[in-house]
């Protein structure tokens, strides 16, 4: 007997489909997105177990009910966390599939005292959505994701990112089930390693199986035989599509500015911190507004921290290593004042350290 595209006997995967729909038919609301994609995404999930993909189908109808997620694009993602998430969507591959983009290690997702764990639900939702829109009117109901670790360190994997990818882990296995066909992970290093041992249980086995994960080469052969290389942004090895330094264009999900390519584009200011000495860098700041910066150290380790105009720490003092990309951060003020950027060769009896840096002040959204 043949087997579907899905891998199931047709005959077999049909008469289950068509039991599910009949199950949930009248539970199902009037709404175009609750088509035959929808319904069989859950008969997959389960296995073509027609009950077993009820239960799941049901539970996922009270979910969307619960978040209003019906009408989540009638309202615009939060622009906040924008701007810290460089991605696309690309386009399609040969085969009719959509084309997910990310920088992942060149996001900077900063602390839930500016951005909660609720607010990355709604964007996620939001995101999701927004995919799913993108996938019913493709010839192939599924996403290949392209995720650019270049960049990553292991400061970033703080535990309100480790929280917000548990959730996405969450949504996506319950609710937009069998909606990847793969995802190629680029330019993985020693820190992608790392976190990825911390963070890959929070994904079911089916999505962990599809997951191919690179160093800083050797994906090109199998990358660009799923992915038309006319659409992957030239700074990844072998891509011809120009996006450096403007605005991607074409079917994207937001306009967003991709970062520079060059490692000191943007730091603006560079200091030499004697042995035993510290850098220190002030800025004012109205209540509520955001201070951001961006650093990076050459050759040596530095140890980074904030203080509030009274004096504390608010960002607490940190270690961090030399990196090819700068490390980003930001704070949400809690009342206007001068906020200090301390720079800290304490630990050095006898290395001077050079650090380039920029930090600047954004108004709320």
């Amino acid at each position: 007997m043949p087997l579907n595209e899905y891998g199931y006997e047709e005959d077999v995967y049909k008469k289950a489909s068509e039991e599910l729909e009949k199950r949930v038919k009248d539970k199902l609301p009037d709404n175009e997105k609750y088509d035959k994609m929808f319904v069989e995404r859950f008969l997959r999930a389960r296995k073509c177990d027609v009950k077993k993909a009820e239960e799941m189908l049901l539970e996922s109808l009270k979910w969307r009910k619960e978040h209003d997620v019906d009408t989540v694009l009638d309202r615009k993602p939060d622009p906040r966390i924008v701007r810290y998430f460089p991605h696309a969507f690309l386009g399609q591959t040969q085969h009719g599939r959509q084309v997910y983009f990310e920088r992942t290690g060149r996001s900077c997702l900063p602390g839930p005292e500016m951005i909660s764990l609720d607010d990355l639900f709604k964007w996620k939702v939001w995101q999701s959505e927004y995919l799913d829109d993108k996938l019913r009117n493709s010839p192939k109901k599924t996403v290949v994701c392209v995720l650019d670790m270049d960049g990553l360190s292991m400061s970033m994997l703080t535990k309100h990112v480790i929280n917000f990818v548990k959730m996405v882990g969450e949504v996506e296995e319950k609710n937009y089930p069998e909606s990847l066909h793969k995802v190629f992970v680029i330019n993985a290093g020693w820190a992608f390693s790392g976190c990825y041992k911390i963070v890959k249980y929070f994904f079911a086995e089916e999505i962990r199986e599809k997951i191919r994960v690179f160093t800083d080469s050797g994906y090109e052969k199998e990358l660009y035989e799923s992915v038309p290389p006319e659409i992957i942004p030239t700074f990844i090895k072998g891509g011809k599509n120009k996006y450096e330094d403007q605005e991607w264009a074409g079917d994207l999900t937001y306009q967003r500015t991709l970062p520079q390519s060059s490692e000191h584009e943007g730091l603006h200011n560079k200091e030499t911190i004697k042995a035993g000495a510290i850098h220190e860098h002030t800025i004012s700041v109205e209540q509520d507004h955001h201070i951001e910066w961006a650093f990076l150290t050459e050759k040596h380790d530095i140890e980074f921290s904030l203080l509030c105009p009274e004096g504390k720490h608010v960002h607490a003092p940190k270690k961090y290593t030399p990196n090819s990309l700068p490390e980003k951060g930001a704070h949400k003020a809690q009342k206007k004042g001068t906020y200090t950027v301390v720079f800290s060769n304490k630990a050095s009896w006898t290395a001077s350290k050079t650090v380039r840096f920029t930090v600047g002040s954004v108004g709320p959204e």
